[in-house]
C-alpha cells in the first residue's frame, strides 16, 4: 500500500528482521518516488522571495542563509537577463496552494507560464501569459526555465533537446534534493 502522496510504502505483513532487511529493503522504500514531502510551506515563501528580488523595492539585507540568498539572487539574475524566460509549475505548486504567489510572480514579471497536467487550474489557461496553446514553441525557444514543483520527466521531455532549446538553463525549485541532482540544472533551490 502506498500513502496518499507516495511518501512511504507499507507492507501488510510483519517487518523483516535485521538479517533479511537488505533483501526486503525495496518493500519499505519508495522506488522512483522523488517527492518525499508535500511542499506546502516551501513554495509560497520562495515565490515571495522571487517577487521581492524582482521588484524595485528589493533590499540587500536578508535573513536568508548566505548560500540560499546567493541561489535566489542568481536565479533572479538569470531570469532578468533572459530574453525568452518561461515559468513551468506542477503538482508541487498545487500541493502548496501557491496559486496566489504564482499569479503575482507571473503578472509582475510578465514571464509566460506553462502548467504541467497536475499544475493545471492554478492559473487559468485563458490568462494572457499562458503558453499552453503554444507549448512546443515556448519550450523550444525559452532560454531560462523556472521549474517550480514539477519534475523534468517524460511530460516535459526530460528537459532535453530537440523539444527544449539546446542552450536552455533550468532553475529547479523542489523539496527533493535528489530530484534536482538527478536533472543537473543550471541552478537548484531546495526547500522543506
Amino acid at each position: 500500500m502506498v500513502s496518499q502522496f507516495g511518501a512511504h510504502t507499507y507492507s501488510a505483513g510483519p517487518r523483516p528482521d535485521n538479517e533479511q532487511s537488505t533483501k526486503f529493503k525495496g518493500l519499505h522504500t519508495p522506488i522512483g518516488l522523488r517527492h518525499p514531502k508535500t511542499p506546502s510551506l516551501m513554495l509560497p515563501p520562495l515565490c515571495r522571495i522571487f517577487l521581492m528580488a524582482l521588484s524595485s523595492e528589493h533590499h540587500s539585507s536578508s535573513k536568508l542563509h548566505e548560500k540560499q540568498f546567493y541561489n535566489h539572487e542568481r536565479a533572479v539574475s538569470l531570469l532578468r537577463m533572459a530574453e525568452r524566460p518561461l515559468i513551468v509549475f506542477g503538482k508541487g505548486a498545487a500541493f502548496a496552494r501557491a496559486e496566489g504567489e504564482l499569479k503575482k510572480l507571473v503578472e509582475r514579471t510578465g514571464i509566460p507560464f506553462l502548467p504541467t497536467p497536475m499544475g493545471k487550474g492554478l492559473l487559468p489557461d485563458t490568462h494572457e501569459l499562458a503558453a499552453t496553446a503554444a507549448r512546443s514553441l515556448a519550450i523550444g525557444k525559452c532560454e531560462v526555465a523556472l521549474v517550480v514543483g514539477a519534475r523534468l520527466n517524460w511530460l516535459l521531455h526530460f528537459g532535453d533537446p530537440p523539444k527544449w532549446s539546446k542552450d536552455v538553463k533550468f532553475i529547479l525549485v523542489d523539496v527533493s534534493e535528489e530530484e534536482i541532482e538527478l536533472r543537473k540544472p543550471e541552478l537548484g533551490i531546495v526547500g522543506a
